[in-house]
């Protein structure tokens, strides 16, 4: 997939994304609130007060890509508009953009991903997301996808499996990708979703203690099992150091962020951020010095958000 070179492509990915504002009091466009909040985050900021002064600061700079004849959102129409924001249709939205801006090589697994939003691509774009149980529609629609495919002939099932041992402890991980039927996501809300997928661990510790983890996917394309193994292990190896990474450079654990889905977003903001900065490797320093770099420079933040 060729990068998107124009900045004004942002706003194609959130034309569909749903106002929860009534009319009369959208005083601010929505793709103006949401590009700000997104370039404030990647910039340093770690607050609603942090994103407006950084919006105005900025405001020659946002003003070639956006209508501000009404100024910049203040921190409290930022603060309102997150937290009434869908969590869910704002992540596909953020995906949407970090796919078409990916130039990425085969198997290479993206850490835009933790708790959230989670994704690995390659050169056509392709992702594989976990679905959550605080997705219920969808991971009832999966659960039942892959139970009936476990139904099958056991000789057509595509299974992989690996075993680990060490330090008195034993992990067998067992991985299956089936065909997506029509029941999953009939609303076409997940993009040339065309697989699902589980991850089930079983673990035993020294003291014979067993526990059984059992995980699902979502797939842009049907993988072979040992490649879906392969992108849900690249997952769970980022994930240990995503936390400290987030808290480190974005200060997460100290947001006082508490009002409805408003966690929920700036959670999917920054991890959308922290998978722009780690894509870019031009500049070769930590993300606390590329999130410096961004709030100081145009271009450099031009170039972590459009790939330029």
């Amino acid at each position: 997939m060729m990068p998107v070179r124009d900045p004004a492509a942002f706003q194609e990915h959130f034309k569909n994304l749903n106002d929860p504002r009534v009319e009369r009091t959208r005083k601010h466009p929505l793709i103006n609130i949401v590009f700000i909040a997104v370039c404030g985050v990647l910039s340093g900021a770690n607050s609603f007060a942090a994103i407006e002064e950084f919006g105005l600061d900025r405001r020659t700079w946002f003003a070639r890509f956006l209508d501000l004849t009404n100024g910049v959102p203040s921190d409290d129409t930022f603060a309102r508009v997150l937290a009434r924001l869908d969590p869910g249709a704002f992540e596909r939205c953020l995906l949407s953009w970090i796919r078409a801006v990916q130039e990425v090589t085969e198997n290479r697994l993206i850490a835009i991903d933790g708790k959230t939003l989670r994704g690995s691509y390659d050169r056509r774009g392709d992702y594989v997301l976990a679905v959550k149980q605080n997705q219920p529609t969808l991971y009832e629609q999966v659960e039942e996808a892959v139970g009936a495919g476990l139904e099958q002939d056991a000789s057509d099932l595509d299974e992989h499996q690996t075993v680990e041992v060490g330090h008195g402890r034993q992990e067998t991980r067992t991985y299956v990708v089936f065909p997506a039927p029509e029941t999953v996501d009939p609303d076409g809300a997940w993009r040339d979703l065309s697989a699902v997928g589980m991850a089930i661990t079983e673990s035993t510790d020294a003291q014979g203690r067993c526990r059984l983890e059992v995980r699902y996917y979502i797939l842009s394309a049907l993988l072979s099992a040992a490649r879906f193994a392969g992108a849900v292990r690249g997952h769970w190896s980022i994930e240990n150091n995503l936390h400290w990474q987030l808290d480190v450079s974005f200060r997460e654990d100290q947001c006082r962020v508490r009002t409805d889905n408003a966690p929920a977003n700036l959670s999917v903001i920054r991890r959308f951020a922290l998978g722009l900065l780690k894509r870019e490797t031009s500049c070769r320093r930590g993300i606390e010095t590329k999130r410096l770099k961004c709030a100081a420079s145009d271009a450099y933040r031009e170039k972590a958000l459009f790939n330029t």
